[in-house]
């Protein structure tokens, strides 16, 4: 199945319809937050109970990354733009590139047992990349989560 089609269907990212209200700057340079969405990436909710071996090896041959066992730094390959956040004590979210949703899933499906579920949450979410002088400020207003770099650091969940 083709979750992002090429040709008479067109696909759109979930922040489609609001690109034309966001204001730019006349240049990156004189932006203070610079937001860069990397659209039609696939996404995964996966859940099992991380104190089985059995559960976080299956995740580790299916994906090739760890199991992230708490809040902090997400489990990432770069070079094959597979990435495993940490979400609650039962729950992960996993990113991988477009098209290679229902292979994850299906690797994922063969190396696990027992009790966990996997589900494909691609269609309705994106993922937005922040840069620029004005970002603590902006995650400031934004969340209740403490944003300091000792406390949030580049790269953790």
């Amino acid at each position: 199945m083709e979750l992002n089609p090429r040709g008479a269907v067109k696909s759109e990212s979930p922040l489609a319809r609001v690109r034309p209200a966001v204001v730019q700057a006349a240049s990156p340079q004189d932006a203070r937050v610079v937001v860069s969405e990397k659209a039609f990436l696939g996404h995964l909710v996966l859940r099992g109970n991380a104190g089985d071996e059995a559960f976080r090896s299956g995740v580790e041959r299916a994906l090739g990354l760890a199991l992230p066992l708490e809040l902090g730094p997400i489990s990432l390959d770069e070079a094959r733009g597979v990435s495993l956040q940490w979400m609650s004590p039962d729950e992960w979210l996993v990113i991988v590139p477009a098209g290679l949703e229902f292979e994850a899933e299906a690797a994922l499906r063969r190396e696990l047992t027992g009790h966990y579920a996997v589900m494909n949450t691609s269609g309705g979410q994106t993922v937005l990349e922040l840069a620029g002088p004005g970002v603590r400020e902006l995650l400031m207003k934004c969340t209740p989560y403490d944003v300091h770099p000792r406390a949030f650091p580049v790269g953790k969940g």
